[in-house]
Formats: C-alpha cells, sequence, structure tokens
C-alpha cells in the first residue's frame, strides 16, 4: 500500500505487508513481516515476524514477534520485541514498558534505554543514559554515559568515553565496570550501526518502490545495461554533489 496517508486498519495482515506514505499507520494485526517507510511511521498492532521502518519519526507501540530494524530522526519503542532490535537515530528511547527478547543495539546522538533486555546491550552516541534490567553486558561509546537510579546490570558495564560514567545511588552492576578513556566520541563504533541501519532503510524504500513501481525501475534497469559509463559517471557526479 501506498499514498499521502497509509493506513493499515484490518482486523488480520495474513502475509507480509510493505506500505509507505507521508503518514504511515498500521493498526491492524500482521501475520507476516512488515516493512513500513513515511515521514511519520507508527505500529500500534501486534506483527508476528520482522518489523522494518525507516522515517523520521518512527514508533513502535506494539508487540513484534522478531526482529527490529529501525532508523529515522526520533525512534520509539515501546512494545515487547521478539528477538534483537537494531535502532540507529538522532533521538532513541526504548520505554520502560519495552523489552527485547535478545540483544539490542542501540546508536544516535541521544540514547535513553529503560526496558528489559534480555541479553547484551550496545550503545553508541553522543549521550547514552542506561535504566531497566539488563541481563547481559553492555557495552557503551558516548561523550557522556549516565547509569539511571533504576538501572539493573547483569553482567559487566564496558564504558568508553572521556570520563568516568555516572553511576547514579540505588544503580546495580553485578558485574565489574570496565573504563576505557578515550579522548573524544569513537565514531568509528556508531558509523557501522548507522550504516548498516542505513542499508536496511534504502532496502526497505526499493522494495517498496519496487512493489508500487515497477515500471520505473525496469527502465532503469535497461538504462545501465545499454549505457553503464555514461551511468557510472552520472552516479559518481550526484554522489560527490550530495
Amino acid at each position: 500500500s501506498s499514498g499521502e496517508q497509509a493506513a493499515v486498519t484490518d482486523d488480520v495482515t495474513q502475509n507480509d505487508l510493505m506500505t509507505a506514505g507521508r503518514t504511515v499507520r498500521v493498526e491492524g494485526e500482521v501475520e507476516g513481516d512488515v516493512a513500513a517507510a513515511g515521514s511519520d511511521v507508527t505500529v500500534s498492532a501486534p506483527v508476528k515476524g520482522y518489523v522494518m521502518s525507516a522515517g523520521r519519526t518512527v514508533s513502535v507501540e506494539a508487540p513484534v514477534g522478531n526482529d527490529l530494524w529501525a532508523a529515522g530522526e526520533r525512534v520509539n519503542i515501546a512494545g515487547p520485541v521478539g528477538n534483537n532490535a537494531m535502532i540507529a537515530a538522532q533521538t532513541v528511547r526504548l520505554q520502560p514498558g519495552a523489552t527485547v527478547g535478545h540483544d539490542a543495539r542501540l546508536a544516535g546522538g541521544e540514547v535513553r534505554s529503560e526496558g528489559r533486555i534480555a541479553h547484551d546491550l550496545t550503545i553508541s552516541a553522543g549521550r547514552a543514559e542506561i535504566g531497566g534490567d539488563i541481563g547481559g553486558v553492555v557495552n557503551a561509546s558516548a561523550r557522556k554515559v549516565t547509569v539511571l537510579p533504576d538501572a539493573i546490570v547483569r553482567g559487566d558495564l564496558i564504558v568508553r568515553a572521556p570520563e568516568p560514567p555516572v553511576i547514579s545511588p540505588g544503580a546495580q552492576v553485578m558485574g565489574k565496570v570496565d573504563f576505557h578513556q578515550t579522548g573524544g566520541v569513537r565514531w568509528w563504533l556508531t558509523w557501522p550501526a548507522l550504516w548498516v541501519c542505513l542499508f536496511l532503510s534504502l532496502l526497505v524504500l526499493n522494495l517498496i518502490g519496487l512493489y508500487v513501481a515497477p515500471t520505473w525501475f525496469s527502465r532503469v534497469a535497461e538504462t545501465l545495461r545499454t549505457r553503464p559509463l555514461l551511468s557510472l559517471l552520472a552516479g559518481v557526479v550526484v554522489l560527490i554533489a550530495v
């Protein structure tokens, strides 16, 4: 589905769902996977498979049965994720009621994780705030790392930052605290996660484009086949200009 306002309100979508629009609302249960892209994306109904989403604002408010991959300017997760979560955004928020069934990898300018994570948490950020219950190791690279009062870290806390982490009274770190001082933000750790999420975002957008405009993709493929050198030159010029 696509359009200015792409709202999916069916009771149950039996197969996979691909949707795009300026405003996207997934309000009906999906038995398969979801690929959603738009300026404002909200998933407010259960998804039994994966969720891949890209947008300026992405909100996941309902259960996701498998992995969650999300990228945008602001990403907010309030529901349970059955397996792994990989999120990159300027602002990332894992709400107190959210859960991640395996590992969570969060990257962005400001990252605040307050949900329950069954295994390991990896954060690359400008500012990282860690709360909730983390069942494994926390590996944080940031300018500033704060461990919130309600935090329970059942494994080690490994921090790479210019200054030691601020561990609030009441926070519990059951493993060891391993601090590595750096001269600044370790952006080389942030960028791999960002690039993976950007790749997934482009993949989602292209799948949606292939679904809603197959003729355009056929014309692009034919141009690449008949004029490869000119296409390569044009692509390099556009890439440098951008």
